[in-house]
């Protein structure tokens, strides 16, 4: 991808722009392979899809997807963190959670396979792609600038992502800023260099910071998924199906990428490699 940006863009913005998707979710662009640059043209191109923040957010997503799930008479259970798979002669029969065994003849695994003692060693040869440090920001209200859901400040070496839209009290509010790239002091001080309206220093009312570790066991894994090892990471990943019999792979850990569009398409995937399969057994 880097090589291919650097051909394509002598403004060295554009090329920062071509790449962000990919540095955004903790890849090295020299490491991608120039295809998943796709998900940048079609964002240009046709928007982002998301859901705002007065809907309830992300988090509505999965609320939706639980409500469908109890249409089609699926239970959702949740807090039941799951330890491993229970194999028999090498297939799949259930999974076992700290509540207790339960009796599967599918499993699909949409967590980092390296959670689970079963599948991990099939997964010996990735790395995690780990998140960014995350600083959550209270601010006073006054005189901030009104940003969107989403905004991405670049700057020479390093680029930060601002979200906002999260709950505070009245007369302030609530920012996520993450950094990305060569970023060697704090993340407020290095986006207040910058200049401009994004020195935050003396709005700060509350920070909470959260290194990459923080946020890795918090979650029990990466939600980032593979990080890019050159085009071999494509084979070197589980998903659709893994060497298991019975077990499939969905989520971020068995796409090209994090985002939406790539973790829809793992799913629409593993819903092809099950039924066949389902029905030669």
């Amino acid at each position: 991808m880097a090589r291919r940006a650097r051909r394509s863009f002598r403004d060295r913005r554009l090329r920062q722009v071509a790449t962000w998707a990919a540095v955004a979710e903790g890849h090295d662009p020299r490491q991608v392979p120039a295809w998943v640059g796709v998900t940048a043209y079609l964002e240009q191109r046709f928007g982002v899809w998301t859901v705002a923040p007065s809907d309830g957010g992300m988090a509505a997503l999965a609320d939706a997807l639980e409500r469908r799930l109890a249409t089609r008479r699926v239970e959702v259970v949740r807090g039941t963190p799951v330890q491993d798979l229970v194999l028999r002669g090498g297939r799949v029969v259930g999974v076992r959670t700290a509540a207790g065994t339960i009796d599967a003849d599918v499993v699909v695994c949409a967590v980092d396979p390296r959670r689970l003692p079963a599948l991990a060693p099939h997964v010996a040869g990735t790395l995690p792609a780990l998140p960014a440090p995350a600083v959550h920001l209270g601010l006073e209200d006054d005189g901030l600038p009104d940003l969107g859901a989403e905004t991405v400040v670049h700057g020479k070496d390093v680029a930060f992502s601002i979200t906002t839209g999260g709950t505070a009290p009245d007369g302030t509010r609530a920012w996520t800023v993450r950094g990305r790239g060569r970023l060697h002091e704090d993340v407020v001080e290095a986006l207040a260099r910058l200049g401009g309206d994004m020195d935050l220093r003396r709005k700060v009312v509350r920070r909470v910071d959260r290194s990459p570790r923080d946020q890795v066991e918090a979650w029990g894994g990466t939600p980032w998924g593979v990080q890019w090892q050159g085009r071999g990471t494509v084979t070197a990943r589980l998903g659709p199906t893994t060497p298991v019999p019975g077990v499939y792979a969905a989520g971020a850990h068995a796409a090209p990428g994090a985002g939406l569009p790539f973790v829809g398409l793992s799913a629409a995937l593993v819903a092809q490699a099950v039924g066949p399969a389902e029905r030669a057994r």
